[in-house]
């Protein structure tokens, strides 16, 4: 995603609904977000979910796997 934000002016990014789960040194956090942003050629809304998964080393928590997908916001949402 890095070029692809690199690309992006007034970036807003927003997560909510996070409801992390802790099983032992494993947790899965489920999210939504939504992201609005300029890019060169038009501006884009978009609403997508989400879900980490992390484990615990020592005393860190460290991602291991990261999905996330989304989708244009149509008017009304």
């Amino acid at each position: 995603m890095k070029p692809e934000l690199a690309e992006m002016q007034h970036l807003s990014f927003r997560f909510f609904n996070i409801a992390p789960q802790v099983r032992g040194k494993v947790a899965w956090v489920p999210f939504r977000y939504e992201l609005a942003a300029d890019t060169p050629s038009e501006h884009v809304d978009i609403e997508g979910r989400g879900t980490a998964i992390l484990e615990r080393r020592r005393e860190r928590w460290l991602v291991v796997h990261l999905h996330a997908s989304g989708r244009r916001k149509t008017p009304g949402d």
